[in-house]
């Protein structure tokens, strides 16, 4: 473990280290370097511009002296008199484009400031060096690392959407798009580390030929009662952009766009809530507001088309600056005092999703059977398509070997479902989940009578902590990671790649291949653990940090903790690990290949194969 006893620095974020990489080790280098241009051009590609735009604002970009963003990839006007920063994939598309760019008599820019978001493969980097006229104008050739999307402050994807269909599809192994996924997955994930000066031990679940069921792919399709949760599952969000429309005073409708963030301190503090306790904390706000500021106070009780006095309308124009943000936001989250939670709160009644959702919590533990959702099917005959799929999905993954010929005749004539829709709930077995009877080898797995409180492979909370009857579900990720902090993860099941020095004594009684390779820094013990087997998806570990702590952010005094999930995260497993980092007081950082809402990974589940649909 690292010693942070003498490292008191300010504590900063995942996201904040990354952000500060981008700007200050990147950009404001340049700005600072003599002789530069006082304006440049910031070359990126179509991944480096979404890396960029995961961390930095565009107006933090153009104070380190960026007038101008290019993409490498499209047609560009030379500008001679500018330089360039170069920000982008060492790919060999790109590396010709910085020759073309900067070679000849003639070059585009007049110098280039390059970074290369992983690290340069040597035969494009002699390619670079073999050409005299391109170096001549280089000024910075360096590899900055960073080839990843944050996600909130404590999250990040590799942004490989189609991970899921390449690694766990009908293609197999043996395609070239999983062949590519993984390398490229893995150089992205390298990035992290980079970034972060962590130089980790890999450790990984081992898979169980023995598990039938999977309580972790349930999370994607389980109804997340938080109101981050909830506007992703109901609601028109595109990434955190959500699009609303107000009626102005004229009466005329427009539509504006916001971002949800950490850049708003009212989605910071109700996000994850449940979604009853976020609209009553949100009306609570209004109301205290109201009170508080005059000028929301006018603007609240100000009817349609009442009239202000001089007075009061002077008031308001000296108070509403220091407070329009406030009243603005507020106003965003409420409709008029309950924009989304309303719109949310309707959804819920409309798809009678509380009924859905106590099946839910029942199904996966134990509590319910298949014939509970065949009747709800049939006293809900308004039931959406998706949400009839996700729960048939949950009850295969969590009672496996239940999906006889018999079943599937019965689900798909009194489901109504489609081929199309059969073969999705099929599609589980490609994740390792076993949906028909098989002849036992030698094994047996016995399962508990229904109506026991909890199944074998789960423990339900405690109600008093979870707090809501529909909330009992948790992700999986939660117990292997409390686990985890705890150093009580099995070794078994999380064999170690190559064995850390301080466990090589361990070895010779257990019988694992002490293959580790002494660290450079023996007392700190560094650790990652990743899965991407088809038996299971979590993925932990832990990692030294150099971070310190202050009194305005959450106390960290152990050492970073990562969680790989290959295939796509949920909000609830993001949500799980801002949990863990207060609880542990230590970081932890998830990263996937995709952060997916349900509808997202039910399209990528129908994926996985494919048939003609029989109706």
């Amino acid at each position: 473990m690292a010693d942070l006893s003498s490292s008191r620095s300010v504590y900063r974020s995942f996201k904040q280290i990354l952000h500060d990489r981008l700007l200050k080790d990147m950009l404001h280098t340049v700005r600072t370097t003599k002789q530069s241009t006082v304006w440049k051009v910031l070359v990126m590609d179509e991944i480096t511009v979404k890396v960029m735009s995961s961390s930095c604002k565009m107006t933090e970009i153009t104070e380190e002296g960026i007038s101008l963003v290019e993409n490498i990839g499209k047609s560009r006007q030379p500008l001679p008199a500018l330089d360039a920063v170069y920000f982008i994939q060492p790919s060999q598309n790109n590396v010709e484009s910085l020759i073309g760019d900067m070679s000849g008599k003639a070059p585009r820019y007049k110098r280039a400031f390059v970074f290369f978001s992983s690290p340069v493969p040597r035969n494009l980097l002699n390619t670079i060096k073999s050409e005299a006229s391109v170096l001549a104008r280089v000024a910075v050739l360096r590899e900055v690392n960073v080839e990843f999307l944050t996600i909130d402050t404590q999250g990040f994807t590799t942004d490989h959407d189609k991970a899921l269909e390449h690694l766990f599809g009908d293609h197999g192994a043996d395609s070239r798009d999983y062949e590519l996924c993984v390398e490229s997955m893995a150089i992205r994930l390298s990035t992290v580390f980079a970034s972060l000066k962590e130089f980790p031990h890999v450790r990984y679940r081992a898979p169980n030929p023995h598990a039938g069921g999977s309580d972790s792919k349930v999370a994607p399709i389980m109804h997340e009662w938080t109101y981050d949760a909830m506007c992703n599952d109901l609601l028109d969000i595109d990434g955190s952009k959500y699009t609303y429309e107000v009626t102005t005073s004229s009466g005329k409708k427009e539509r504006k766009e916001v971002l949800l963030a950490d850049n708003d301190p009212i989605w910071m503090e109700i996000r994850d809530l449940h979604i009853a306790d976020a609209s009553l904390q949100l009306t609570e706000k209004m109301q205290e507001f109201g009170k508080k500021n005059e000028a929301a106070q006018l603007r609240l009780n100000n009817k349609e088309g009442q009239e202000i006095s001089t007075k009061e309308m002077q008031k308001l124009v000296q108070a509403l600056p220091q407070f329009q943000d406030q009243i603005d936001k507020l106003s965003l989250h409420i409709h008029k005092r309950a924009q989304i939670a309303t719109t949310i709160n309707d959804q819920i009644k409309k798809d009678g999703l509380n009924d859905i959702g106590k099946l839910e919590q029942d199904l996966v533990y134990g509590e319910a059977t298949s014939k509970d959702i065949l009747s709800m099917i049939d006293s809900k005959q308004g039931m959406s398509q998706d949400n009839k799929l996700r729960l048939l999905l949950i009850y295969a993954a969590t009672h496996p070997d239940k999906l006889d010929t018999a079943k599937r005749l019965q689900w798909t004539k009194l489901a109504k479902l489609s081929g199309e829709d059969m073969n999705t709930i099929t599609n589980l077995e490609c994740l390792g989940v076993s949906l028909s009877k098989k002849q036992p080898e030698g094994f047996s797995l016995q399962f508990r009578p229904r109506k026991v409180s909890i199944r074998p492979t789960r423990k339900e909370k405690n109600q008093d902590e979870m707090g809501w009857q529909l909330s009992r579900f948790y992700p999986l990720i939660e117990d292997v990671v409390a686990e985890l902090g705890k150093n009580g993860l099995p070794k078994e099941q999380y064999p170690y790649v190559k064995l850390p020095v301080s466990l090589v004594g361990e070895a010779s009684v257990t019988g694992q291949p002490a293959s580790a390779v002494p660290l450079k820094k023996p007392h700190s013990v560094r650790t990652i653990r990743y899965n991407w087997a088809a038996a299971g998806k979590i993925s932990v570990g832990s990692a030294s940090s150099d971070s310190g702590s202050s009194t305005n952010e959450p106390t960290i005094t152990g050492t970073r903790i990562f969680v790989f999930i290959v295939g796509g995260m949920t909000r609830s497993e993001l949500r799980t690990m801002r949990k863990l980092t207060a609880q542990l007081k230590r970081e932890v950082i998830i990263g996937s290949t995709s952060l997916d809402n349900p509808q997202q990974f039910l399209q990528k589940l129908r994926s996985l194969t494919t048939i003609d649909d029989i109706d």
